[in-house]
C-alpha cells in the first residue's frame, strides 16, 4: 500500500476546538459525542483531552487553563498558548458543532476503513490465514466501528416513553406469569422470572457438575417447548456431540449407551427422539475458536438470518484473544463485556458458560470462584453455579444437585437443591425436578409455552 496522508481536515478540527473554548456551554453535549479518534493530529487530541479534563474538574476551559493542563502533561506551555490564541481567532460562530462533527465523523470512518482494508491486505498476503476467518475478523471490526457511530448520539428516555414496555411486562406478570423466557426448571424461574431481555447470564461450574448440560437443556427447552430460535456458539464440543446430548435428554438413553451399541428397544426409542430433535430451531456454530469481534459477527448473523431469541456461548475461557499476547484477564474481560453488549444490542438473553478455579472442586462454589471473576461478575446480570456433592463426597446421596443463584442484579440470591426437587439425571445429562405433592396451590397452571406465548 502506497504511503499517504489519511483523510482529515486540520482547519475543521481547529474550528471545533476553538468553538468549545469560546462557548463552554457546548461541552456537556460535546463530551458525549466527540471521540479522541475524531481528531487526526496528536496536538489536537492533546488539546481535546485537556479541554475535557478542565471541564470535568468543573473549570471553564479558557486558553490559560487548557495551556496549564497541557504543560502538566508535558507540553510546551508558551508555544501552546500562542497556538490556542490563534485557534480562537479562527472561530466565526459557535453554532456549527453539528456540521463540524459530521465532517470529522466521515473522516474518522474513512480512516477506519483504510486501516481495516490495509490490515486485511497485509494478513491476506501472509498466506497462512484462513480466508473465512480473515473476512469475519474484518466484518467484526467494521461492526464495532459502526456501533461506535450509533452509540455516539445519546438518547434520553422519559418514564412516559419507557412505560409501554414496562406495562407489557406487567401484563405478562399478571396472574403469576413470568416475564422472561422460561428455563424449564420451574423453581429457578420462580426466583429469576425467567431469562430477561438484554441480560447476560453466566453459568459456572467445575468439570462434571453439569454447567454445559444446564445451558444446553435451557437451549433445548427454549427451542422445543417455547418454539423460539436459539443460537449456540459451541467451542468445546462438536455439533454432533450436542445433538447426541439432545437425543439422550429426549429418549432417556445415555450417550454412553448410544456409543457402545443399542438394543432394538433402545433404537426404537431413539428413532422417535430423532424426529423431535431434528426439528428444533437451534443453530449451532461449532468453530474451534472465536475472538470477541467474531462473537459479535456470528451473533448478529444468527439474529439477522434466523431471528434468534437466545444465544449460548460455551465457553468463555477457550475463546481466542483479539490480539496476540493479550493478557488473559483482559481477554476474558473483553469477552464478558462483548457478550453483555450483544445482549443489549440484540435485546435477547445471552448465556455464557464459565469455568471455576480448582479451589472450588471439593466444596460448594461461590461467585468468587469464577475464573477471572472480577471482569465476569461485573458484566453479568445473573450468575448460576452448578454443584454436585457426590463428585467429592462419597457419602452424598447419588443424584443430589444444586443450582446456586450467586448473583441476580434485579432479584434475590439463593440455593436450589433437593429440597426444591433438583436432582441431576446422569443418564439424560440434565437437571430434573422431582415432582412433590403439595397440600394447596393452583392445580390448573399453564405450561411454559402457554404462559409465554406473547413474548
Amino acid at each position: 500500500m502506497v504511503d499517504c496522508v489519511l483523510p482529515h481536515e486540520p482547519d475543521i478540527e481547529r474550528s471545533l476546538l476553538g468553538s468549545l473554548m469560546v462557548t463552554p456551554g457546548l461541552l456537556d453535549e460535546a463530551v458525549d459525542r466527540i471521540r479522541e479518534d475524531h481528531l487526526y493530529g496528536e496536538q489536537h487530541r492533546a488539546i481535546w483531552s485537556a479541554i475535557s479534563q478542565v471541564h470535568g474538574a468543573g473549570g471553564v476551559p479558557d486558553v490559560s487553563l487548557v495551556a496549564e493542563r497541557l504543560r502538566a502533561d508535558g507540553g510546551d506551555q508558551q508555544g501552546t498558548e500562542v497556538y490556542l490564541a490563534e485557534m480562537l481567532d479562527t472561530v466565526s460562530t459557535s453554532r456549527n458543532l453539528d456540521r463540524y462533527l459530521a465532517i470529522l465523523e466521515s473522516h474518522r470512518l474513512r480512516r477506519a476503513a483504510i486501516t481495516i482494508a490495509a490490515n486485511m491486505q497485509e494478513t491476506a498476503f501472509c498466506g497462512d490465514v484462513d480466508g473465512v476467518e480473515l473476512l469475519e475478523s474484518a466484518e467484526g471490526q467494521i461492526i464495532t466501528t459502526m456501533d461506535g457511530t450509533r452509540s455516539a448520539a445519546v438518547r434520553f428516555h422519559t418514564p412516559r416513553s419507557l412505560m409501554p414496555a414496562v406495562i407489557a411486562d406487567l401484563e405478562r406478570a399478571r396472574g403469576g406469569q413470568i416475564t422472561g423466557i422460561p428455563t424449564g426448571i420451574e423453581s429457578l424461574d420462580q426466583v429469576t422470572g425467567g431469562m430477561q431481555r438484554a441480560d447476560l447470564i453466566i453459568i459456572g461450574g467445575c468439570p462434571g457438575t453439569g454447567k454445559t448440560s444446564l445451558a444446553w437443556q435451557i437451549a433445548v427447552h427454549t427451542a422445543g417447548v417455547m418454539g423460539l430460535p436459539v443460537g449456540v456458539l459451541e467451542l468445546e464440543m462438536s455439533g454432533e456431540q450436542m445433538v447426541q446430548r439432545s437425543l439422550a435428554m429426549e429418549s432417556g438413553i445415555s450417550v454412553a449407551s448410544i456409543r457402545r451399541g443399542l438394543t432394538e428397544e433402545q433404537y426404537a426409542a431413539l428413532t422417535q427422539a430423532v424426529g423431535r430433535v431434528e426439528t428444533l430451531p437451534i443453530h449451532i456454530d461449532d468453530s474451534t475458536s472465536l475472538s470477541a469481534p467474531q462473537i459479535v459477527t456470528r451473533a448478529r448473523r444468527l439474529h439477522r438470518q434466523y431471528g434468534i431469541r437466545l444465544l449460548v456461548l460455551d465457553h468463555l475461557q477457550i475463546t481466542t484473544p483479539t490480539t496476540p499476547g493479550q493478557p488473559r484477564k483482559e481477554h476474558i474481560g473483553e469477552v464478558a463485556r462483548t457478550l453483555k453488549t450483544v445482549a443489549k444490542a440484540l435485546d435477547i438473553p445471552v448465556v455464557g458458560i464459565s469455568q471455576l478455579t480448582k479451589t472450588a472442586s471439593n466444596r460448594r462454589p461461590m461467585t468468587g470462584d469464577l475464573m477471572e471473576t472480577g471482569n465476569i461478575e461485573a458484566s453479568a446480570d445473573v450468575i448460576l453455579l452448578t454443584h454436585r456433592p457426590e463428585l467429592y463426597d462419597a457419602d452424598a446421596p447419588r443424584g443430589d444437585a444444586e443450582i446456586i443463584v450467586g448473583k441476580q442484579r434485579n432479584g434475590p440470591t439463593c440455593k436450589l437443591s433437593v429440597d426444591e426437587g433438583i436432582v441431576f439425571d446422569k443418564t439424560r445429562t440434565m437437571f430434573v425436578v422431582q415432582k412433590r405433592e403439595k397440600s394447596s396451590g393452583n392445580t390448573n397452571r399453564n405450561t411454559d409455552a402457554e404462559k409465554y406465548h406473547d413474548w
